[in-house]
């Protein structure tokens, strides 16, 4: 490769096959068409890149340096170095006064100083053990004395006169952020996915080829992505999951004209709506308020995160000429303001008044004889209301107005 004037210390290849090298100079070498003359019981330290036919692609030349360690990521040289006094580095010139320090740098693909950093000690600090972690961020094992400054940093060794061990990262290159978004709540299951793309996946520390995984129950999910080196991110998100909502309006029904149906459903949910708008468990339909036909009734419930939907069909049926010959009343005035008189054939047992959303009022025990009947209303606000007349098998309804 060279000459026996050249030392290696490393030696690197990428996915091209170039090579990249650190080494020391001693007395005279030839570097491609370039020659270096080093003085005398001197040596310089040298940092570059070769092609395959090991012909320089560029190189650097490092006067009374140390390299250590080269790493690469991608066609990135990272290197690290220690050196005292001035310090020439391609075209960076470090003062570093008269202790060793530890220098760590980065060149581009085209061999240009990009990166460079140093500490700063009152008496010395030295590097010898030195790599790179998964996401290539530099790691260090030295030693030093008195006071070190390490970025932001500031340590002190035990004794100004004895060395003291040291391990430090560079937080070069951070972990890509994931997010799963924030803690959720969903109905019965629901499924995570991750971010695409990366090498390996891991779910509760369980390492999984797969961006997604399915919960059926509330728990907290650890995940984490990694590239093919190793470089892992993380997050951790809360997922309740709510049991569900379970509940049937029951079978299609058939009604009179004159007839109400109650229907109910359980009570123990966060909120209802109906097809009429009621917003309880229980919905009180009058089929008068409707006339003849099929009525599709449904009522929307909501839990948490979970909502589902049922619906029946009314059928709403005449009633029959005599039934309603039996049952004639006469309500007035309609619309009212304060007091309303219903007239009435004798046996009906009991009048009730009731609002829209089937809630009811007033009422009122009947004489069997009575004919005719008083109501005072006026504690009831403006709007629209129903008379409900009941027999011992039968009941009348007919809407009223308030004014």
């Amino acid at each position: 490769f060279f000459d026996w004037d050249i030392w290696l210390w490393e030696i690197k290849a990428d996915s091209e096959s170039n090579l990249y090298v650190s080494g020391l100079i001693q007395d005279t070498a030839v570097i491609g068409v370039d020659t270096i003359i080093v003085p005398e019981g001197d040596y310089y330290e040298l940092v570059g890149k070769f092609d395959q036919e090991l012909n320089p692609i560029w190189y650097h030349v490092l006067k009374d340096n140390t390299i250590v360690r080269l790493f690469l990521d991608n066609k990135n040289v990272l290197f690290t170095t220690t050196a005292e006094g001035t310090c020439q580095i391609a075209d960076t010139t470090l003062e570093l006064g008269y202790y060793y320090e530890t220098i760590i740098g980065e060149f581009n693909e085209n061999g240009e100083l990009i990166n460079i950093i140093n500490t700063n000690s009152s008496q010395e600090l030295t590097s010898w053990f030195n790599l790179t972690d998964n996401c290539t961020n530099i790691m260090l094992g030295g030693a030093f004395k008195g006071l070190a400054v390490f970025g932001n940093d500031t340590v002190f060794s035990n004794y100004s006169f004895v060395k003291d061990g040291f391990v430090a990262s560079l937080a070069r290159n951070e972990p890509a952020l994931v997010d799963l978004g924030p803690d959720s709540s969903y109905c019965k299951e629901y499924t995570l996915y991750g971010p695409e793309g990366y090498q390996f996946y891991s779910w509760n520390d369980s390492i999984i080829n797969q961006n997604w995984y399915t919960i059926n129950e509330s728990e907290t999910v650890y995940f984490g992505c990694s590239n093919e080196n190793g470089c892992w991110s993380y997050d951790t998100i809360n997922i309740d999951i709510h049991p569900g909502i379970e509940f049937e309006l029951g079978n299609d029904t058939t009604i009179k004209e004159n007839d109400t149906i109650i229907i109910t459903v359980p009570g123990n949910f966060e909120s209802y709506l109906w097809f009429d708008g009621t917003t309880g468990n229980i919905d009180t339909i009058i089929a008068a308020n409707y006339g003849i036909g099929t009525l599709s009734v449904w009522v929307q419930i909501t839990d948490g995160p979970c909502v589902k939907t049922d619906t029946l069909l009314l059928h709403i049926k005449s009633v029959g000429i005599e039934e309603f010959k039996n049952k004639t009343i006469n309500i007035y005035p309609n619309p009212f303001e304060d007091k309303i008189t219903i007239e009435i054939k004798p046996n009906y047992q009991f009048i009730e008044v009731i609002d829209l959303n089937g809630v009811r009022l007033l009422k009122k025990n009947l004489n069997q004889s009575e004919n005719s009947v008083e109501l005072n209303l006026n504690n009831l606000t403006k709007g629209v209301y129903f008379i409900k007349i009941q027999t011992k098998d039968r009941n009348l309804i007919r809407k009223i107005v308030k004014i």
